[in-house]
Formats: C-alpha cells, sequence, structure tokens
C-alpha cells in the first residue's frame, strides 16, 4: 500500500478513537447526573415520609416535636434515615413552632438552583419551594 494510504488510516483511526473516548465520557457524565438526580428524588420522598413521622410524633407527644430523628426509631421509623449525598442522617433542627428537615443536595452546601444541587428543605408544612 502506498505510504499516503496508511497515513489517512492513521489519521481516520486516531479521529475514531477520540471520538469513541469522546462519546464514552459524555456517557458516563450523564449516568454519573442521572445517579444524582436519582438519589435527590429518592431524598426528597423519603423526606416527606419523614415529616409525616414527625407529626405523627407531635400529635401522640402533646404537640412537642422530638429532639432529633433518632427519637423516631424504632416506634415510627424503623432505623434513621440518611442522606443519600453524606451517608449522614439529614439535617433536622426542631423549634416551638416547627420544625426543618434538610438535604443539602449533591454539592453539600446551601443553595443551589438545579436538581440535584437544590436544597430540599420540609418543614410542618410540607416541602419549601
Amino acid at each position: 500500500m502506498p505510504r499516503k494510504l496508511w497515513i489517512v488510516i492513521g489519521v481516520v483511526l486516531v479521529m475514531a478513537a477520540v471520538i469513541a473516548v469522546s462519546v464514552g465520557w459524555m456517557a458516563h457524565a450523564r449516568s454519573q447526573s442521572d445517579v444524582a438526580e436519582a438519589k435527590w428524588q429518592a431524598a426528597e420522598a423519603e423526606m416527606e415520609s419523614i415529616r409525616r413521622q414527625i407529626l405523627q410524633y407531635c400529635l401522640e407527644h402533646d404537640f412537642e416535636y422530638p429532639s432529633g430523628l433518632a427519637d423516631l426509631t424504632p416506634d415510627y421509623l424503623p432505623v434513621l434515615p440518611q442522606d443519600p449525598f453524606t451517608g449522614q442522617p439529614y439535617w433536622y433542627v426542631p423549634s416551638e413552632s416547627g420544625f426543618a428537615l434538610t438535604c443539602l443536595g449533591a454539592d453539600g452546601t446551601a443553595g443551589g438552583q438545579d436538581i440535584p444541587d437544590r436544597d430540599i428543605i420540609f418543614d410542618e408544612k410540607g416541602k419549601r419551594p
């Protein structure tokens, strides 16, 4: 085969490899994003369930909120729920007039505009916007 043909074949093979790596990288990044979004949705659903159990506890304890989420186990929750992003318990802050139950999202910091970085906050009335 002529030398030019080998060069063309080599360039085409390198380009194909670059495209394959790029497509693979984009697919990996997208799947990571999908996993983070699924964790965010799971946290949101779990926190709604926790909120209901906090309210049930409150009704059964002279309208006192639990001092911590551990007060809900095992009578209201079989196990202490964990934030899927941190592996730690959700952040729970009771007050005399209510409570706040928070997950900081995938970025682990307050704020965040888009899922999965957007904070999830529930209080006695439901999910905060």
